[in-house]
């Protein structure tokens, strides 16, 4: 069964002892904020080698940079206790304030292995593969891809995962149909990362029924959009083993990657799935740090 986690671990976990002790909260923290503050979703293999870059980092980091890493995440809990308050300006001030401490850092110690990762990101940050009005810088191309890849394989009930070198074709094949599409869509495909951060962290969250539910709109998404010569029918939503059955079934009409390939080029129809199954959020409450 596709049963994907996106955030493991407990945050209370000690990942190295101090002192002080690195625990997985601050790490935790370290990607919310670096997500928050410069708008955009890490992919997975990004946020892994970041999290291994710190890891590796802190075994040999003196006390004083341990202590100073703790105080640039620390903030982490206050404002998001803020953005539940609707105190937005606080929010927003103290993401501006990681930005300042952050870039500081950067400037410091340019060389050690997290702040190269750090570094790799805001230039990929600086790309726009979809130009346009409004333009779609790389990452939130890339969380695109991912967010249609996870709707994909919950549809298919198998774990797709194109090859980079798909990836990189699919995105420039994307960039002319996209550049069609009315500014409001494009507004959401630039601001994807919100919905792919809160998609993931629902995903985590939520019991088998609230997932199967999701599993059988990602299903019946994928059918849709199958061509007319290979509409199939897969009956209608029930328990675990019917979506089995129907994702096989589904499976064997195409490739994940043409799946993937079909379904990316259409934000509209997956938008309506994915905010359908989110529901709404009072705008207090849309905030990326209140999402898990």
């Amino acid at each position: 069964m596709y049963d994907p986690t996106f955030r493991e671990g407990k945050p209370s976990d000690v990942l190295l002892e101090g002192p002080p002790p690195l625990l997985r909260a601050q790490l935790d923290a370290f990607v919310d904020l670096l997500e928050a503050a410069f708008a955009l979703a890490l992919a997975p293999d990004t946020e892994q080698a970041l999290r291994d870059a710190f890891e590796t980092w802190y075994e040999e980091a003196p006390q004083t940079e341990r202590v100073d890493f703790a105080t640039l995440v620390a903030p982490r809990s206050a404002l998001a206790a803020a953005a539940r308050r609707g105190e937005s300006a606080v929010m927003s001030k103290g993401l501006e304030a990681f930005r300042r401490a952050l870039d500081a850092r950067l400037s410091t110690a340019p060389g050690t292995l997290p702040h190269r990762k750090v570094r790799d990101v805001l230039v990929q940050r600086q790309a726009t593969p979809w130009p346009g009005t409004p333009p779609v810088h790389a990452p939130a191309a890339a969380a695109w891809l991912e967010m249609v890849e996870f709707l994909v394989s919950l549809a298919r009930n198998d774990d797709f995962e194109p090859t980079a070198g798909q990836v990189q074709v699919l995105e420039r094949e994307l960039a002319s149909p996209l550049h069609g599409q009315d500014a409001t869509t494009r507004a959401r495909l630039r601001d994807i990362h919100r919905t792919w951060l809160r998609l993931k962290a629902d995903w985590d969250r939520v019991d088998v029924g609230r997932r199967l539910v999701l599993r059988w709109k990602a299903l019946d998404l994928l059918v849709r959009a199958l061509p007319p010569e290979r509409r199939i029918e897969v009956g209608k939503p029930g328990d675990l083993e019917a979506y089995a059955r129907a994702a096989s079934t589904l499976a064997s009409t195409q490739s994940g990657y043409e799946a993937w390939s079909n379904l990316a080029r259409q934000p509209d129809a997956v938008l309506a799935v994915v905010d359908g199954w989110l529901g709404t959020l009072p705008p207090s409450r849309d905030q990326v740090l209140l999402y898990r």
